[in-house]
C-alpha cells in the first residue's frame, strides 16, 4: 500500500546508491595514487620491528579528484535536498487538504531578520510552510541551524555548487603511524610501500604507512566529503521516517 513520502523515500534510496558508487570511486582513487615517500630518517635508529610516529613523512602530490566524484556528489546532494522539500509538500496537502504551490523546507540561520521582514524563519515560514499546521511547523523549527541542527546547515551550504564543483585531497597529518622492517639490501623489492637504502651499507628499510589521507570540500574547510555525506543521509533518513505516522 503507498504511502504519501514513498516519492521522497524513493530520491533517499537514489541517493544511497549514488553513495555507494561515490565511495568506490574515491577510494580506488585514493588507494591507486596514495604513496608516500620518506625523509629525515636515520637507519641506525632502528633495530628489528617496531611501530611509533615519524615525522618527515610526507605523501606526494595528488592528481585532481576525478570530475566524476563531483558529479556524483551533486546528484546525492539533490537527493537529499528533495525529500525535504516532497515531505513540507506532502505535509501541505495534508494538513489543509489542497495542494500548496511554492512550499520548501527551509534552512535559516536565524528565527527572525530585524532588518529584512522577509527573511528568517518566520519570514519565509509565511510563503514557504504555508498550509502546515502549528505542530508541524514547530518540528521543522526545531530542525533549523539556530536550533542546533548543524546537518541542515551543513546541507544548504553543500547545496551551493561552488561548494563542491572541485573536490581536493586532504592529508590529515604530517606524522603517519607505520611499520618499520629491516633487511638484507634488496629484499623489500616489489613490497608494498617505500623502502629505502641503509647508510653506509647498512640494512634497507621497508615502511608499511597507514595515512591519514581524505577527499574534502574545499570551500568547506575540508571537512570530509563521505562522512558529511553519510551524516546527512542518516538524518534526512530518520526526519522522514520521524513523519510517517503524521499521514492518516
Amino acid at each position: 500500500m503507498s504511502h504519501p513520502l514513498d516519492g521522497a523515500l524513493a530520491h533517499e534510496d537514489r541517493a544511497d546508491r549514488d553513495f555507494d558508487e561515490l565511495k568506490s570511486l574515491l577510494e580506488k582513487f585514493i588507494k591507486e595514487n596514495g604513496q608516500h615517500t620518506l625523509s629525515n630518517y636515520d637507519p641506525r635508529r632502528l633495530k628489528g620491528i617496531s611501530s611509533f610516529e615519524l615525522s618527515g613523512v610526507r605523501s606526494f602530490d595528488f592528481p585532481a579528484v576525478p570530475f566524476e566524484a563531483a558529479v556524483l556528489v551533486s546528484a546525492i546532494i539533490h537527493h537529499l535536498r528533495a525529500p525535504l522539500d516532497y515531505l513540507v509538500y506532502e505535509l501541505a496537502l495534508e494538513d489543509s487538504g489542497i495542494i500548496q504551490n511554492g512550499t520548501q523546507f527551509i534552512i535559516e540561520a536565524n528565527r527572525a531578520d530585524p532588518k529584512n521582514p522577509g527573511r528568517g524563519f518566520d519570514g519565509r515560514a509565511k510563503s514557504k510552510l504555508i498550509g502546515l499546521s502549528p505542530a508541524h511547523i514547530a518540528i521543522i523549527e526545531g530542525l533549523q541551524p539556530y536550533n542546533g541542527a548543524t546537518w541542515t546547515a551543513t546541507l544548504r551550504d553543500i547545496s551551493n555548487p561552488d561548494k563542491h564543483r572541485k573536490l581536493t585531497v586532504i592529508e590529515g597529518s604530517q606524522s603517519v603511524a607505520h611499520t618499520i622492517e629491516l633487511g638484507e639490501p634488496g629484499s623489500f623489492k616489489g613490497c608494498h610501500g617505500p623502502t629505502g637504502r641503509g647508510l653506509s651499507g647498512g640494512p634497507d628499510i621497508h615502511m608499511d604507512l597507514n595515512s591519514s589521507v581524505y577527499v574534502g570540500f574545499p570551500e568547506m574547510n575540508n571537512i570530509r566529503v563521505l562522512e558529511t555525506l553519510e551524516i546527512i543521509k542518516r538524518e534526512v533518513r530518520a526526519t522522514l521516517d520521524s513523519f510517517r505516522s503524521e499521514f492518516k
